[in-house]
C-alpha cells in the first residue's frame, strides 16, 4: 500500500501491484518516499517490499491467479498475484515461468496485447470488498477500480475521481 505517511497506521492513498514501477526519490528507516511510474501518485512504501524493476511480459487478467512452485497445478501454490500484475517470464508449456514461480497462461496475457473492453475487466472484481486506496483482488475503491479496468485495455487514466471525470483528465491511448 502507498501511504499518506511513512507509518503503517497511516492511511492508505493508493496501492502498488506486483510489478509495478515505484521511482524511490529518499529512504529512511523502512521505508522508501516516491511515486508511482505508472501515474506520478506519491507516497510511501515499506522499502522492504520494494525489489529490482525488470521489464514485464506479462501481465495477470484473472481476478487472482495462484503462483505455482512448479509449471503443475498440483504443485504447492506459493501465493497469489492480483489482477493488474506484472510478471516477467518465459513460457513454460502451459504456464509462464517466473522468478518467484509459475503462472498458468489462462490468468495472463502478454503486456503488448491489451484488452479491449474495460467494463468486463471491471466485472471480474465483481465481489471484491471495498478498500480505501485499494486496486486489485484484495480490495479495491471507486478510483481504484476505474484505473486499472482502464489501463488494462491500454488507456492511461489517473487515480483520483475528480481527475478522471475531466474531459482532459485521462482516456490517452498508452503509447500514443
Amino acid at each position: 500500500m502507498l501511504r499518506s505517511a511513512p507509518d503503517d497506521s497511516a492511511q492508505a492513498t493508493s496501492q502498488l501491484l506486483h510489478g509495478e514501477g515505484f521511482a524511490v526519490l529518499d529512504i529512511a528507516g523502512r521505508w522508501a518516499w516516491g511515486y508511482c511510474t505508472h501515474d506520478h501518485y506519491v507516497g510511501y512504501v515499506r522499502a522492504d517490499t520494494l525489489g529490482p524493476q525488470t521489464a514485464a511480459t506479462h501481465i495477470v487478467t484473472a481476478r487472482e491467479a495462484p503462483l505455482f512452485s512448479m509449471p503443475d497445478i498440483k504443485s504447492p501454490a506459493l501465493g497469489t498475484l492480483s489482477l493488474g500484475a506484472r510478471i516477467s517470464g518465459t513460457p513454460e508449456g502451459n504456464f509462464v515461468a517466473t522468478p518467484e514461480g509459475h503462472v498458468h497462461l489462462r490468468h495472463v496475457a502478454a503486456i503488448d496485447a491489451p484488452a479491449d473492453d474495460p467494463v468486463a475487466i471491471a466485472e471480474r472484481l465483481l465481489g471484491a470488498p471495498y478498500l480505501w486506496g485499494g486496486r486489485g483482488a484484495g480490495g479495491v475503491d471507486c478510483s481504484g477500480l476505474v484505473q486499472l479496468a482502464l489501463g488494462l485495455c491500454g488507456i492511461d487514466c489517473p487515480r483520483d475521481s475528480d481527475q478522471q471525470r475531466e474531459p482532459d483528465g485521462g482516456g490517452q491511448r498508452l503509447g500514443g
